[in-house]
């Protein structure tokens, strides 16, 4: 049975990120609002699947967190934050990322300390900032 939750917010976000506008922050926001009660203290995992048809090598994992984050690729802890703070795009980045070829499993562990805003943004970009767009986002593998 299929719940909706966390992971449903992560398609959404995770589509996002596949679009890759490279607009302000809004277009890449996960909100918890309509899925998950906002509480304090609370822990939220989005996991989803990125198929790539080619290795690509070189690439920068970008996240943005409100309040801690920790980003999880094939296994492998790329990105961590440990302090509240605000949402803002790109506010850390992880260098010389590779996606597989094949299936790519991304883990986005969001922590609230406090307050309402339960938000967190994640995109791949080449070393010179342009999204990279070509990759399917799913649920399930």
């Amino acid at each position: 049975m299929k719940t909706k939750s966390i992971s449903t917010t992560a398609a959404l976000l995770l589509s996002l990120l596949a679009a890759q506008s490279g607009a302000g922050p809004e277009e890449f926001t996960l909100r918890s609002d309509g899925f998950i009660q906002q509480t304090e203290k609370t822990v939220g995992y989005a996991v989803a699947y990125v198929r790539s048809e080619a290795e690509r090598t070189n690439l920068e994992l970008k996240m943005g967190s409100n309040d801690e984050g920790k980003v999880y690729l094939n296994g492998k802890a790329l990105l961590k934050t440990t302090e509240p703070r605000a949402l803002q795009q790109d506010d850390d980045v992880a260098h010389n990322i590779t996606l597989n070829k094949g299936v790519n499993v991304v883990v986005f562990k969001i922590f609230n300390e406090g307050g309402s805003d339960w938000q967190g943004c994640l995109r791949f970009t080449d070393t010179k900032g342009k999204a990279v767009t070509n990759f399917v986002i799913r649920l399930e593998q």
